[in-house]
């Protein structure tokens, strides 16, 4: 047991990174299904792989993973968590993007990350903190007192008036499909109420 074990160590030391990140990536490709996916992006220390000794950091991991088909697409490693913001947009450039949505945390919410995923074909959802203070100002004050025609609609131009207007949860349809009917009529009436019909 010992034996293969150092035998595997021997061995994983002695292949050249670049030609097994290559590999990797191939295999990848035949492996990923081509519809978009949901790929969220992050980092990922090994603890244990650094060497005081050498003067060597523990090994940091900046991951895209395709989190419907739990498919890691491609890694760059660094040395240092602070160098992720260098390591992203070197990932994203080997990836396909186009049709993607592309998730980050906080600290990887950056304008430079963002670019690079827009101009792959890729849509982003990029956390937002206080740590990006002018822009979550912005954000901040979008949201008190958003434009008219980009209010999110779902909740207020249709909940909202099924609710308040048609009083849907007073509704005591019980029998046969009028429930059913209701809720398909109700949208009709919005919409030619809406148009002037």
């Amino acid at each position: 047991m010992v034996g293969t074990v150092l035998y595997w160590i021997i061995f994983l030391n002695a292949i050249d990174e670049d030609l097994l990140k290559s590999c990797f990536a191939s295999w990848v490709e035949r492996l990923r299904e081509q519809e978009p996916d949901i790929i969220a992006i992050d980092g990922r220390t090994s603890r244990r792989s650094h060497d005081r000794g050498r003067g060597r950091a523990p090994l940091h991991i900046v991951s895209a993973w395709a989190t419907r088909q739990r498919l890691v697409l491609g890694q760059d490693a660094n040395e240092h968590i602070s160098n992720e913001i260098v390591a992203i947009p070197r990932l994203l450039e080997r990836l396909e993007l186009k049709g993607a949505l592309v998730t980050t945390d906080a600290m990887r919410t950056q304008s430079e990350i963002a670019e690079k995923i827009g101009a792959k074909g890729g849509d982003y959802l990029l956390a937002l903190k206080a740590n990006r203070p002018a822009t979550h100002k912005d954000v901040v004050r979008f949201f008190a007192d958003p434009p008219a025609d980009q209010i999110w609609g779902i909740e207020i131009r249709l909940h909202w008036v099924l609710d308040v207007v048609f009083h849907d949860d007073l509704a005591r349809l019980r029998i046969g499909s009028g429930s059913q009917n209701m809720a398909v009529v109700k949208p009709i009436a919005m919409k030619l109420v809406r148009s002037g019909q």
